[in-house]
């Protein structure tokens, strides 16, 4: 093993790393509704401070600051694996995705909690956006471990 692929391990390790820290951090939210709980500290917080009518411009505020941190997020990995980005197609739109969704779901405005839950065919936009990023970082991860000669992006990853 040379010492660039020693590094790109290190680089591998480390992405996995951090998406699997990600992953089971949004699964404890998942089941302990924590985002509920920070809604109701604030809308108490609103109402005692006198700044209750006022929610929906520190909602747009809040919406921005978190759109902003989760863009320049996909912008440092992007940076940090520009070289080799195509080995995480998969897995970074799976991430794309899921922050989408936190995204729209931290705006908590009622025509857009109404959007989530439309869709074609009775399938709400929440459940294509949260479960089809987790199933193309679960895709991803299963093809990690799969040999490059039969890895189904073989176009896409011609560097294998």
């Amino acid at each position: 093993m040379t010492t660039l692929d020693c590094g790109e391990d290190k680089k591998k390790f480390r992405f996995w790393g951090i998406l699997t820290i990600f992953l089971v951090l949004l699964g404890i939210n998942k089941q302990l509704d924590i985002q509920s709980l920070f809604t109701e500290i604030g809308r108490i917080i609103a109402k005692d401070e006198g700044w209750y009518s006022k929610r929906r411009m520190v909602q747009f505020v809040f919406v921005m600051i978190i759109t902003f941190a989760g863009v320049m997020t996909v912008l440092s990995i992007w940076w940090a694996l520009r070289d080799k980005w195509k080995d995480y197609v998969f897995p970074l739109s799976g991430v794309i995705l899921l922050a989408t969704f936190i995204i729209v779901r931290a705006a908590s405005f009622h025509h857009v909690d109404r959007l989530l839950k439309s869709g074609p065919a009775g399938i709400r936009l929440n459940w294509i956006l949260e479960l089809g990023g987790i199933c193309l970082i679960g895709m991803a991860a299963v093809m990690e471990k799969v040999s490059p000669s039969k890895h189904p992006l073989s176009l896409v990853r011609k560097d294998r």
